[in-house]
């Protein structure tokens, strides 16, 4: 009896931690469409289509590792290494890249993200430049924990890139596939 629920406790840990997120380099088939704490909408294959990567900080409003990250980076005067790449590479900038902060708690209300009476007070909206949603997309990328940073490259792979500083998110950004040349044929994956 002792042995049958330690198996059982055992195989229930192994499934809830067995959750994995996206697979680096699985090419998204799905469109993303959403629209920005601004009322502006968002197409992300159309960003993608005119050569963009695009990167994902996927957040909750409640999560303290998500607000040092959204903080702290290297490089920015105001803290945050997502917003170094947005003004060094992003519209204002190279143009080539574009960065979302998108919350993915799908029981965290809109108003929590301006420093409501939530769990905290955090005001995730103030000071930061690129486009905010509040959007459960999550699923999408088989979000198993937060925050969680992808890259999407302009040919839609996808890959994780973690907490790193702006230099690292950008040499991340460096390693997307390019076309060049006339013929531009690209091999994704081999069985």
């Amino acid at each position: 009896m002792k042995k049958s629920l330690l198996i059982l406790v055992l195989a229930g840990m192994f499934a809830v931690s067995g959750k994995a997120q996206i697979a680096d380099g699985t090419v998204l088939t799905e469109n993303i469409v959403f629209t920005d704490l601004e009322g502006n909408e968002h197409d992300l294959f159309a960003y993608l289509d005119e050569g963009k990567t695009v990167i994902f900080d996927l957040f909750a409003e409640w999560c303290g590792p998500c607000w040092n990250y959204h903080n702290t980076g290297t490089g920015h005067p105001n803290g945050g290494a997502l917003k170094t790449v947005w003004e060094d590479y992003g519209p204002d900038g190279t143009d080539e890249v574009v960065v979302f902060a998108i919350e993915t708690d799908a029981s965290t209300s809109e108003d929590l993200m301006y420093g409501g009476a939530g769990t905290n007070g955090w005001d995730w909206v103030t000071n930061t430049p690129y486009p905010m949603a509040n959007a459960n997309i999550g699923n999408i990328f088989e979000q198993a924990y937060y925050p969680f940073i992808v890259r999407i490259c302009p040919n839609r792979q996808v890959f994780e890139l973690g907490q790193q500083s702006a230099t690292g998110v950008m040499s991340d950004v460096g390693d997307c596939l390019a076309a060049s040349g006339n013929t531009n044929p690209a091999i994704l994956s081999y069985d």
